[in-house]
């Protein structure tokens, strides 16, 4: 899709630090300036920081939080009606904790993508999200002694969680020194930049899934280590 400024929504749970840097990538002198318009900010959460972000660099911002609708159905109905509103094209998750329910996905098909900042699926999934990814993957590398990164990427948006085809990813070392929160601080502005490089995919109608698909980190032996990796995570970081 040629366009010269692809207008695309972002889909925010908490502080959004990437929606900013995404926004201030559209401002004028940033690398989407011109190609792409962030137009719409979508939040779940009444206490998400991102919605300050949004109001200081000018970004409507929509509050539709699932609690307020009896059915998975009517909440995407909601998120639907708000994107066509301000015209979106394109949704990008940010940070979005909610599962997208299926019309969202199906209104926006190939036009939805997913922000993750471990590889997926190993570790990613119901409840990984915050510093859980990172705490998870620390964990299963110690624990296995092999391949020693992690990545921040960028995949479409599935019925389940971050189970979409990836789309973009660059890879980040682990440190001998690293804990969960320096990886994390490190991963961060490469997510950032995973999601620019994304958009930037698209204005120039070149997005390409990841094939073949890699082979799993995580061998069949070892899907015990990484579901106690994960299970330890949620338990070092109960709110995420």
């Amino acid at each position: 899709m040629n366009i010269s400024a692809l207008p695309f929504a972002s889909l925010i749970s908490g502080g959004g630090t990437t929606m900013q840097a995404l926004g201030l990538a559209c401002q004028d002198g940033g690398q989407l300036y011109g190609r792409a318009k962030l137009a719409l900010v979508v939040s779940n959460s009444t206490t998400a920081g991102g919605m300050a972000k949004a109001n200081a660099l000018g970004i409507p911002v929509e509050l539709i939080n699932p609690a307020n609708f009896p059915t998975p159905e009517e909440f995407g109905a909601a998120i639907i009606v708000a994107c066509r509103m301000h015209g979106v094209q394109l949704i990008c998750q940010n940070g979005w904790l909610p599962l997208t329910p299926i019309n969202v996905i199906a209104a926006y098909a190939r036009m939805i993508i997913n922000q993750h900042p471990a590889p997926v699926p190993e570790f990613g999934g119901r409840g990984m999200y915050g510093k859980r990814p990172h705490c998870a993957r620390l964990e299963f590398y110690r624990r296995v002694q092999r391949d020693p990164w992690t990545e921040a990427i960028a995949q479409w948006v599935a019925p389940t969680f971050d189970d979409g085809s990836v789309l973009h990813k660059i890879a980040v070392p682990i440190l001998p020194e690293d804990d969960t929160d320096s990886l994390q601080r490190r991963v961060l502005p490469i997510e950032h930049q995973v999601q620019i490089q994304v958009l930037e995919m698209f204005c120039a109608d070149c997005v390409r899934e990841e094939w073949p698909p890699p082979a799993s980190l995580v061998r069949l032996v070892e899907r015990p280590i990484l579901d106690e990796c994960k299970r330890l995570a949620r338990q070092r970081y109960p709110n995420g």
